[in-house]
């Protein structure tokens, strides 16, 4: 009996059968799978595909990783690895592969260097314009190697904002909180926060390099908006289940404008 139980829980008898702690990690995996299923959606998928590109462009699987500014999610439902989440308010799902630190992008909590990358994904646009620079001095302090900057810009995307905020205000009778502070902040500027960001690493003397391209094409996310958020929560569901599948042809689309900026700042160190 001792040893049909020690088989059973799949210790101490070898066999070619998955030990019990096997088929849990196994049925693990397939959870966290649904639930990214679940979860996922094209605008956010969109949002974070230039910061798992460029984690992939590194050739590295063990980056110690900090999503500013991430909410409950951000970076950590498209990447499968531990990240640590820093925001203010963590109040919708989660996942267990992100550490959640409860703190403030004007003043991050780790010492200086304590990761590989940062990333700050559409978060510069819901501070007000004098917060900005102070934000990207805590982001460059605590990045040892590289930094991704991502934030909607320009006259297309302030008039994509506005067209979504009145589809939203249609629907539901109120405004959308998050495009609000876009209105009220205004969205930054692109070569101003470039040029900020420059100022800030001479006056560290570190080496760098800023590249600097756009994100998710303006045509194709008003497409979106507006024909995915007309229609009812059922609709906008199975939508984006769809929209999961076709992502890897989605991304592929070539625009002239986009919605948002993504600045990625890569330190260089004298061989």
């Amino acid at each position: 009996m001792k040893n049909k139980i020690k088989k059973y829980f799949g210790y101490a008898v070898k066999s070619n059968r998955p030990s019990l702690n096997e088929k849990f990690n196994r049925l693990s995996i397939l959870n966290k799978a649904i639930k990214k299923f679940l979860l996922w959606n094209i605008d956010t998928a969109m949002r974070y595909y230039p910061v798992i590109k460029y984690i992939e462009s590194t050739g590295k699987n063990n980056l110690k990783i900090l999503d500013a500014g991430s909410g409950s999610l951000g970076l950590s439902l498209y990447y499968p690895r531990r990240s640590v989440n820093l925001d203010i308010n963590f109040s919708g799902p989660k996942l267990p592969h992100s550490f959640k630190v409860s703190g403030s992008i004007l003043n991050i909590p780790f010492r200086k260097g304590a990761f590989d990358l940062v990333a700050c994904i559409d978060t510069l646009e819901h501070l007000p314009s004098n917060q900005r620079k102070k934000a990207l001095q805590e982001i460059i302090n605590a990045s040892r190697d590289g930094v991704i900057i991502s934030f909607p810009c320009g006259r297309s995307a302030e008039k994509s904002d506005l067209q979504y905020n009145q589809i939203i205000k249609n629907r539901t009778g109120k405004d959308h909180p998050f495009l609000l502070e876009h209105f009220k902040y205004q969205l930054p500027d692109d070569e101003m926060i470039k040029n900020e960001l420059k100022a800030i690493l001479d006056k560290d003397g570190l080496k760098y390099t800023i590249k600097k391209h756009g994100n998710y094409g303006i045509g194709l996310l008003s497409f979106f908006r507006k024909h995915m958020h007309e229609g009812n929560i059922m609709f906008y569901f199975i939508t984006n289940k769809i929209l999961f599948f076709l992502f890897p042809f989605l991304r592929l689309i070539r625009s002239q404008r986009f919605y948002r900026t993504v600045l990625i700042i890569e330190r260089t160190r004298e061989s």
